[in-house]
């Protein structure tokens, strides 16, 4: 397949599909301690939790952007911009000494303060210490509803108090007053379904195929070229981690496919587009695919 009809291809599904997905997915960042072998964060308990209600997707920052950090001269306080673009809201368990630092370092940040939510120890509420009369009556004064207390004895409640301060109405991830601009392929939840969606199509792609030429689609919307990397990688990342994509070999060549549980979410975002003779223009996508 020649490399500007991929490229046109790639581009139809972008204008005829991707730009028509109606998914009102909130992106959380949860940032907090990690469990020990003696005792599970509280983290991981809220994760656990946030997981099994629809429309919410639980990420771990650092888990995320792993490979990024690794591989270039990057720390989280220099991804705090990145962290914002990126998620509806930073929730942040202060429990440990390193979500003291996030907290701080957020707090401080403008882009990430108005996304923070802060769960306070209950035992803390009445303690005078920089850590509340700073950061957290900072949060508190944009937003009182992003400062939660909570204990081991009141997740419902601790819950349900999040759920109020990020819109969600209910467990059941219905989704009040939310009023967010679509996601495009310079976030990496964008990229994430678009990604989906040509292995969908194409049912598998070369790795360097995806890559390059999701790049060229990327530069030609007016997105920096310098900010693909992260995102891309940071996509990927996340796809695999979830459990969606996996690769395989074929004549020596490394490509990416669908999952069973990747097919079944594509199927989801295909369910979610709302535009005329949807039926057609899926077929007609298709069609170009095998004549290719």
């Amino acid at each position: 397949m020649g490399k500007v009809n991929k490229k046109l291809l790639f581009d139809k599904i972008y204008s005829n599909v991707f730009s028509h997905l109606n998914k009102p997915n909130i992106d959380i960042f949860l940032c907090g301690g990690a469990s020990t072998s003696e005792k599970k964060s509280f983290r991981d308990v809220l994760r656990e939790e946030l997981k099994l209600i629809d429309k919410i997707n639980v990420l771990y920052p650092e888990e995320l952007f792993m490979e990024i950090l690794n591989r270039k001269h990057y720390n989280l306080l220099q991804l705090e911009d990145l962290l914002a673009e990126n998620c509806d809201y930073i929730v942040i368990v202060s429990e440990s000494p390193g979500s003291y630092a996030e907290l701080g370092a957020f707090a401080n940040n403008e882009n990430t303060m108005k996304k923070t939510i802060v769960l306070s120890q209950t035992k803390f509420k009445n303690v005078r210490s920089f850590i509340k009369q700073g950061p957290i009556q900072h949060i508190k004064d944009y937003d009182k509803k992003h400062v939660i207390y909570y204990n081991e004895t009141n997740k419902e409640k601790c819950i349900d108090d999040l759920l109020k301060a990020i819109r969600i109405h209910n467990r059941n991830g219905i989704i009040y007053n939310y009023n967010k601009n679509k996601k495009d392929i310079d976030l990496i939840s964008g990229q994430y379904n678009y990604i989906m969606l040509l292995l969908y199509f194409f049912v598998d792609l070369e790795i360097i195929d995806v890559k390059n030429t999701v790049k060229e689609i990327f530069i030609s919307k007016g997105f920096p070229s310098k900010s693909f990397e992260v995102v891309y990688q940071s996509a990927i990342r996340r796809l695999f981690s979830d459990g969606q994509i996996c690769k395989h070999k074929e004549n020596d060549k490394s490509k990416y496919k669908l999952s069973s549980k990747g097919y079944h979410t594509a199927c989801s975002l295909i369910d979610s587009i709302r535009i005329d003779k949807k039926s057609y223009a899926l077929n007609r996508i298709r069609l170009d695919i095998i004549d290719e």
